[in-house]
């Protein structure tokens, strides 16, 4: 095994244990890192089933939170959301197809930037602006359908969707299981969006490239156990920190590779 390769499954392992802790970050990083090997397209379609797997086990009833809000609950309040992200997929995919690499690197690159952006500077005023009681029902759905729509475009052509959920989601609740599993269940969506609209990306995949899908998905599913383990004992603000320096260095190298 080559050096570079062995960086690469590092990278995933760290975004894995990541989405553990935080129940986030998972899919943007993944992405980013095995973009390193393959081409985007190719990279997009080789982390879906890792993905499926994650979003599917932060999803699952929790002996953790045995009194949170169900996942029916929060597709019932945040049903526009869902769907908008879903049809927002969609677009998102098919940009993914007919878009030329320059392009797709440089939306990766800066959604990537945008989302340590974001994480470093918004969250600290988002988290403490809450949606207003009083606001308008219209109001309310404008919104969702706003953030539903850019964040599945943004998810579909590059897996970066999770800032654009969380300046909705942190603003509208403060229940952290809540914005998890609405989130997760997004995420989700977009992970079988992909697998239809790529299915001849996958056709296509090289054995190498199949060699790689079950050990990463393995691997991912372990290191996200690892992270639920330990989401208790660990500081998550230095943990996020690293991160982010990680996600900045490789937004950088989309940013070369589109130029």
């Amino acid at each position: 095994m080559e050096f570079i390769e062995v960086v690469v499954i590092a990278l995933l392992m760290i975004g894995a244990v990541l989405h553990g802790v935080t129940g986030l970050g998972f899919p943007m990083i993944s992405t980013m890192s095995v973009a390193i090997l393959f081409p985007l397209p190719q990279a997009v379609a080789l982390v879906v089933f890792p993905n499926v797997f994650i979003n599917i086990m932060v999803l699952l009833p929790s002996k953790r939170t045995p009194n949170a809000r169900s996942l029916w609950q929060c597709i019932s309040k945040y049903g526009l959301l869902v769907v908008s992200s879903f049809v927002g997929c969609v677009i998102g995919v098919l940009l993914l197809k007919k878009l030329s690499l320059s392009w797709l690197y440089l939306f990766l690159a800066s959604a990537t930037l945008f989302y340590i952006f974001y994480t470093l500077f918004g969250q600290r005023k988002n988290a403490v602006v809450q949606v207003n009681a009083d606001d308008s029902a219209g109001s309310s759905i404008g919104k969702q359908l706003f953030f539903g729509t850019l964040a599945g475009v943004v998810g579909g052509a590059t897996n970066a969707m999770s800032s654009i959920l969380m300046m909705y989601l942190l603003a509208a609740s403060n229940d952290k299981n809540e914005i998890v599993k609405t989130s997760n269940f997004c995420f989700l969506l977009a992970k079988i969006v992909q697998i239809l609209l790529l299915w001849e990306t996958f056709t296509q995949l090289d054995s190498r490239a199949l060699w790689a899908l079950p050990i990463m998905t393995v691997l991912s599913v372990g290191a996200l156990l690892v992270g639920m383990k330990i989401r208790d004992n660990i500081s998550i603000v230095f943990f996020k920190r690293c991160v982010l320096a990680m996600l900045l260095l490789l937004s950088l190298r989309a940013l070369w590779q589109a130029f």
